[in-house]
């Protein structure tokens, strides 16, 4: 087993505090509708990074807060966004290719402070998103608008290109077997689902994704579900992890958005 590499992980997460500081530094900021969605996609960089982080983590480790120096300053415009949400997806391919690694304290308290930037972006841009949200939404108040269904479990599990994976006592999606942890049936019932509504068939695909479900969902913090969704973060298409709520996952109002501190 090889050792996590501590000075890459040391820039990484330095870099990724960086963009912390200054996403939060725009924290009130109310956005263009084209500059909230670029920042949806660094939101969706930032937490699919998070759950892989998340899940190298011993257990009692815990999300911290690095020390930045020359953060960026200036606009929060499509180019910079776009040049995160690049980054983000690029260290996330980093991780998702190193394979099984050891680790060091020193890479321990790299990972921490890696996953505190990360929930920082997602805090921030959740909270610049909601705010505009609103303001769009205060301004069509008055409009009446047509009756429609209101989500259900049901319906939210089956829409595709996005799936929740909510685990309970009496649904359990992972079991115990022979001291080691397994998809149950059902949670593998909902990869093949996930992979055939999205054209991914083939077996290769299918085991890829199971393996790394297992990790996923084996990292699901306290309180939250696993959203698992199809994205292009890499340039092509790929299912990555997020962490919400089981509101907001289902579709019903919640107050928050992705993740929380407590991961």
């Amino acid at each position: 087993m090889t050792m996590m590499p501590d000075a890459q992980l040391a820039k990484a997460a330095a870099t990724v505090g960086r963009v912390a500081a200054f996403l939060e530094s725009h924290r009130t900021a109310r956005l263009d509708p084209a500059v909230s969605s670029a920042a949806g996609t660094v939101r969706d960089a930032a937490s699919a990074l998070a759950a892989l982080v998340r899940a190298r983590l011993p257990d009692g480790a815990r999300p911290a807060a690095p020390d930045v120096a020359d953060a960026p300053t200036g606009p929060l415009d499509l180019d910079r966004l776009s040049r995160f949400a690049t980054y983000l997806g690029d260290l996330r391919r980093w991780f998702t290719e190193l394979g099984e690694i050891g680790l060091s304290p020193p890479a321990v308290m790299h990972l921490e402070d890696l996953l505190g930037a990360l929930q920082t972006i997602q805090d921030a841009v959740t909270s610049f998103v909601s705010a505009e949200a609103r303001g769009a939404a205060a301004a069509v108040h008055h409009r009446p608008t047509p009756p429609s269904d209101p989500p259900t479990a049901t319906r939210e599990l089956t829409v595709s290109s996005r799936m929740v994976f909510h685990q309970t006592p009496d649904r359990p999606l992972l079991r115990e077997i022979q001291g080691q942890q397994e998809l149950t049936e059902e949670a593998k019932e909902l990869v093949a689902r996930f992979l055939d509504e999205n054209d991914l068939r083939d077996a290769t695909a299918r085991h890829r994704l199971e393996t790394r479900m297992l990790r996923w969902l084996e990292a699901t913090p306290s309180g939250q579900v696993l959203v698992l969704k199809m994205g292009a973060l890499t340039g092509r298409p790929e299912p990555y992890p997020t962490y919400m709520a089981a509101d907001l996952a289902y579709g019903r109002p919640a107050d928050d958005d992705e993740t929380d501190a407590d991961d």
